[in-house]
């Protein structure tokens, strides 16, 4: 916040002012703070997302903090309209990024959707629930190659200059696998694989 406001006062660069990185980050520290209350800190992290024309941009790491946001408000009862907010901008991060994180999130907001009063026929949730299930089938396919690409990197680390490097991609290498497993349990759950859910966590 600091950083915007002091570019706010050099006319001469007003890009800075409309700084990607530091608005995205201003607006998860402040969804994360909670302050003064949950709802009121999602609402305000919106707000400074909109300063990116969120409801245009392109930029992946914009729409996939936005979905994240809609979906909270979401589930903190705020509207349905939050929903459909949230399944947009995850549509958009996926296409974009191909990525397990925005294509676990919209297969869960569409079968939100789809218990919802914003699904009016049975098609419409027929639809949401096939479109979720096959986006899910997607995630397990980014599980696997995600993993597959981790295991061909480990052993590598002994390329990088200094022992802590070493030890920061082994705890990359970690983390990564943690996601990893997440997402698959969450994927096999959602398609009712109990056996295969089970074996994931």
């Amino acid at each position: 916040e600091s950083a915007l406001i002091i570019g706010k006062g050099n006319q001469e660069n007003i890009a800075y002012t409309n700084n990607a990185y530091l608005i995205q980050r201003l607006a998860m520290a402040t969804y994360k703070a909670q302050l003064p209350d949950k709802i009121t800190a999602l609402k305000e992290a919106l707000t400074l997302l909109d300063k990116l024309d969120l409801g245009h941009t392109n930029d992946s790491e914009t729409v996939s903090l936005a979905g994240a946001i809609e979906k909270k408000l979401y589930e903190e009862g705020q509207g349905n309209e939050h929903l459909s907010h949230a399944i947009l901008y995850f549509q958009r991060g996926y296409y974009l990024l191909n990525n397990r994180y925005n294509a676990i999130n919209l297969a869960f907001t569409l079968n939100c959707r789809a218990n919802s009063s914003l699904c009016a026929t049975k098609e419409e949730q027929i639809a949401d629930m096939i479109y979720a299930n096959y986006t899910r089938k997607r995630v397990l396919d980014l599980c696997d190659k995600d993993w597959e690409d981790i295991i061909k990197g480990e052993g590598k680390e002994s390329t990088l200059t200094t022992a802590a490097e070493q030890e920061a991609q082994r705890a990359f290498n970690n983390d990564q696998k943690f996601w990893i497993q997440i997402n698959r349990a969450e994927a096999h759950f959602g398609l009712g694989n109990f056996e295969a859910y089970k074996s994931s966590r």
